[in-house]
């Protein structure tokens, strides 16, 4: 069997990017594969792939093209994108396949291109003499191999060629994806007895692309005797280290200085040569002092240069899996916002914690702090929290009426309406192009609460009166006092029925309005309240009822019987007086907290949305949404503010 060495350069691994060098032995001989992933959870597939390779054996051309067409297949669907070049060592010949991969053969001072990239696969056989050196390489390390094919147009071994790309490979977090594999055929060892069948010396034969038959022999291949113990392996697969490097650098710059040394000394007389001038001498000794300085510059800048470089690929290194983990936990957001705002903070913690143990370190210091920056940056954004300074005003009543000041307001359509109970008057604000009407409640009686419906503004006054948005209308009464609506607290509605809070009666009752027409009330609970019905602060009908209380209680009831509701998530849980708003088209709650100055948004299942607090919400009173749930606008007084929710 074939001796060969093994030389795999990868890029640092990313959580969507990933890239590797497998080497597997086979019962005809070695089989190398250089591939790379790219895609959703591309290094969690490419460790997969890494463990299945490990079970294959391909024992021949045919067998290695089916492998190949078989990993196409396996990564779409995973919906990745795959480059590969493999190879399969057999005694003194060598069969290659690639599919949008590369490979180059480089055999005494000769290099050329055996299949060069194609998203095809194709297949090759030829033979593999000592000393040659094949390089796979997949599609995003082809901008190496210019340099590469020129280092081994110089004369460079394999070792200093992957010592002068490792640096700018490993120090680009944008070719995690690049991956090469140098193999290099070694002196033979002792020869099997049995005979094999080789092409001609130095001559590759392209293999038909997609047209194997079960039945092709492409070269006679014959089983491997048991294993004696007499044949191994000359090398074992050479992982490049920063040691490696330093010593091939140093190599380089000892034969650069040797050589500036040899031309200096060409300025020197020979022993046979007399020094006729002091200034022929003084001139000599400058030009070898100007030449050693050069070098001892050129020294210390490669140095510096190595050193910088190790250091950033030092610090990729230790930040990889935890960029990868944070990138995991940004697309988990939409589908599981708690958890992945756990894992957020989780990484953020490791990101100090390595922070604070290198902080001192040059170069990785900054590097792992900067990421952390970045990393609690996205936390903030993820966290749901957002902080205004001060709230935009949208609009002040007092434009409208000089001494309004807004108890209520509801919103119909795209219309705001804001009331003042105590002065019994209405204001009708367009929200699109702020204009204004105003409504006269003055021949009301003691106004106890109000509601919108169908354009209308109801009123609980002890009876239930409604006037309509227009100009110059007056209220009339719908339905007089009764038991159920005297001494009602608040008022609500939902399609085609107004509902009323009776806490003397200690029930919620429901009244059908059909034009001028109002139904007898029924009592909608089943369930008893289970909180004081003296502590309730808001009530909001979407389908469900919602009571919010003075304790910053939450609660649910679903066709009069009390439904199962708690919040997830909420960073700060609510404790003071809360007011909601919601409606059937929305898919969120909207909780007003003015005693911690915050609006906060949850999903109808109690899962925490966001948070935006604001000093000015101190003294709000009363909070409504436009239809789409983007903006909210905030009463305080004579004052409406204006919030974006989807900052």
């Amino acid at each position: 069997m074939r001796s060969i060495a093994v030389t795999p350069v990868v890029g640092l691994p990313t959580f969507t990017d990933w890239s590797q060098v497998v080497e597997i032995k086979t019962p005809t001989g070695v089989c190398i594969f250089s591939f790379s992933l790219i895609g959703q959870s591309a290094s969690v597939f490419g460790r997969e792939l890494v463990s299945d390779l490990e079970e294959e054996s391909p024992k021949d051309a045919q067998g290695l093209y089916d492998l190949v067409l078989d990993l196409i297949e396996r990564t779409r669907s995973k919906n990745c994108s795959l480059s590969i070049a493999a190879a399969l060592v057999r005694d003194n010949f060598i069969d290659l396949a690639a599919n949008d991969g590369l490979v180059l053969l480089k055999r005494d001072a000769k290099i050329g291109t055996l299949i060069s990239q194609s998203e095809d696969t194709k297949v090759l056989t030829g033979s593999f003499e000592p000393g040659d050196v094949l390089v796979l390489a997949t599609h995003e390390a082809r901008q190496f191999i210019p340099e590469l094919v020129q280092q081994f147009e110089r004369g460079l071994t394999t070792e200093a060629v992957v010592s002068a790309i490792l640096p700018a490979l490993r120090s680009d977090e944008d070719l995690a994806s690049a991956s090469l594999a140098f193999v290099v055929a070694l002196e033979a060892e002792e020869k099997q007895e049995a005979e094999v069948s080789i092409p001609e010396k130095g001559v590759f034969v392209r293999l038909p692309e997609v047209e194997f038959k079960d039945d092709i022999d492409l070269v006679e291949t014959l089983e491997p005797p048991e294993n004696t113990g007499q044949i191994e392996s000359a090398t074992k697969t050479r992982k490049i280290f920063p040691k490696k490097i330093i010593i091939s650098t140093s190599k380089l710059i000892a034969k650069s200085l040797l050589s500036v040394v040899k031309r200096a000394r060409e300025f020197l007389p020979s022993s046979a040569v007399y020094i006729r001038t002091a200034r022929q001498s003084a001139w000599r000794r400058k030009i070898i002092l100007v030449a050693a300085v050069l070098v001892l510059l050129t020294v210390v800048i490669l140095g510096t240069r190595w050193w910088y470089m190790a250091q950033v690929s030092k610090a990729n290194e230790l930040m990889a899996p935890l960029k990868a983990e944070l990138a995991s936990a940004q697309g988990q957001l939409d589908n599981d916002p708690i958890t992945a705002r756990q894992r957020v903070e989780a990484v953020v913690a490791e990101f100090r914690s390595l922070a604070a143990v290198n902080e001192k370190k040059p170069i990785v210091g900054p590097k792992i702090a900067a990421a952390l920056a970045d990393a609690e940056q996205i936390s903030v954004e993820v966290s749901g929290t957002k902080e205004v300074t001060e709230l935009s005003v949208f609009y002040d009543l007092r434009l409208a009426q000089s001494d309004f000041i807004a108890a209520e307001s509801h919103i119909d359509g795209k219309q705001g309406v804001f009331v003042d109970t105590e002065k019994k008057q209405a204001i009708v604000l367009n929200l699109e192009t702020k204009q204004v009407s105003q409504l006269s409640l003055s021949n009301t009686p003691d106004i106890k609460a109000t509601t919108v419906f169908n354009n209308n503004l109801l009123i609980l006054a002890g009876g239930l009166y409604e006037i309509p948005f227009s100009a110059d209308s007056e209220s009339v009464e719908l339905k007089p006092e009764g038991d159920s609506s005297r001494n009602g607290t608040f008022l609500t509605s939902f399609g085609s029925y107004a509902y009323i809070l009776n806490p003397e009666k200690r029930n919620f009752y429901r009244y059908l309005i059909n034009g001028s027409s109002v139904s007898d009330p029924v009592g909608w609970l089943v369930d008893p309240l289970d909180v004081s019905y003296d502590s309730i602060t808001s009530i909001a009908i979407d389908g469900d009822v919602w009571f919010t209380t003075k304790e910053g209680e939450l609660k649910k009831y679903s066709s009069g019987r009390k439904a199962a509701f708690e919040t997830k998530g909420l960073p700060t849980p609510f404790s003071t007086p809360i007011y909601i708003f919601t409606s059937e088209n929305l898919d969120n709650l909207f909780i007003l907290e003015p005693a911690k100055n915050r609006v906060v948004l949850l999903d109808k299942s109690g899962v925490f949305v966001k948070e935006i607090t604001s000093t000015s919400i101190a003294t709000v009173t009363s909070m409504i949404v436009d239809s789409d749930g983007k903006t909210a606008y905030l009463s305080s007084g004579s004052l409406v503010y204006q919030i974006d929710l989807t900052q």
